[in-house]
């Protein structure tokens, strides 16, 4: 039973606005577009493993995407999937990584080579050794009672080979295909006996780490340095992404492909507010949108934002919801 669903994270929102706004020829724009690649892929290996997922009993396990949880004693630690049972836990690290894989236990890195390349990784057993201590901690923490923790690095790449030294070989049994998952599930319930939680015990946990989950959601510009003022203004073509558009009679024409659309503000709206937060004034708008006349701009906020709110309504709410409450 999915307790917590896997979203679309509002890193990723961010970085794919932060990406279609920066010049191509700003300092900043390889990375951001390198780290925007990054985490779309991880997202893609995330859901990937969703249909593994719909093979284990839906009754006694509870599944819990995308936690970020404080620990008192060492801060924030992120969880791509807990699996909640009676007999034990599972904390999943999930990587999407193509190509031949060998865990260096020497330097505690992962190599992926590919046919004409190889690059080098952060090694995912420290990563998960680290979850599994910070998820007890958290458990411990809140007054939850001690249960076994099993962390896997799950590998959703169905191609990849996985390999190490012989003498290292123990340690790869932490490492498996998403394809592999529910037949470790399998052997974990025969190796654990003994039922440590009840199903109101389990639901009561599935709640507190819904309650206490904190996304990630940090000032985008900040984060890779970048000024407001080398944001790209206007509003972009949703068809052909050109910002050659104009406003003509309540609508948007694009002069490179001629779609005319009545809403195509939206959308620049929703990026400003991923950019910049969920406020904006008039001239604001107008400065962003690039037009020039106060009462089209005046008839925009009216239609989208409750003016005795101060809220956004229509449109771009569900970018409002995700900044202030997401997850």
């Amino acid at each position: 039973m999915i307790k917590k669903e896997r979203k679309r994270p509002i890193i990723l929102k961010k970085l794919e606005a932060l990406d279609r706004r920066v010049p191509i020829h700003h300092t900043k724009k390889q990375i951001v577009t390198r780290e925007l690649a990054k985490v779309e892929a991880g997202f893609r290996g995330e859901q990937a493993l969703n249909y593994h997922l719909t093979f284990l009993p839906k009754k006694n396990y509870f599944i819990l995407h995308d936690l970020r949880l404080r620990d008192k004693e060492k801060g924030f630690f992120q969880i791509d999937t807990v699996i909640l049972t009676p007999k034990f836990h599972l904390v999943l690290e999930v990587k999407n990584i193509a190509g031949t894989l060998f865990f260096d236990q020497e330097f505690h890195q992962l190599i992926r080579t590919l046919p004409n390349e190889s690059h080098t990784f952060p090694d995912p057993l420290l990563q998960i050794r680290r979850q599994k201590q910070q998820f007890q901690s958290w458990l411990a923490q809140n007054k939850f009672s001690d249960v076994p923790v099993i962390s896997y690095v799950i590998i959703s790449s169905p191609s990849s080979t996985i390999q190490t030294i012989p003498r290292h070989s123990h340690l790869l049994r932490n490492v498996i295909h998403s394809a592999t998952l529910p037949l470790k599930v399998e052997e974990l319930e025969k190796r654990y006996e003994h039922i440590l939680y009840t199903t109101q015990e389990m639901n009561a946990l599935s709640r507190k780490l819904i309650k206490m989950h904190i996304p990630y959601n940090p000032d985008i510009l900040s984060l890779f340095q970048v000024c407001r003022e080398d944001i790209i203004k206007g509003v972009y073509c949703e068809n052909c992404l050109s910002y050659l558009i104009e406003r003509v009679w309540g609508s948007w024409r694009c002069l490179n492909c001629k779609l005319i659309s009545n809403k195509a503000h939206i959308s620049a709206l929703e990026d400003y507010f991923l950019l910049f937060g969920p406020n904006i004034t008039n001239a604001e708008l107008r400065s962003f949108l690039k037009i020039e006349s106060e009462s089209i701009a005046r008839e925009i906020l009216t239609a989208i934002c409750d003016e005795s709110l101060g809220v956004i309504r229509i449109g771009v709410i569900s970018c409002l919801l995700v900044l202030s409450k997401y997850g």
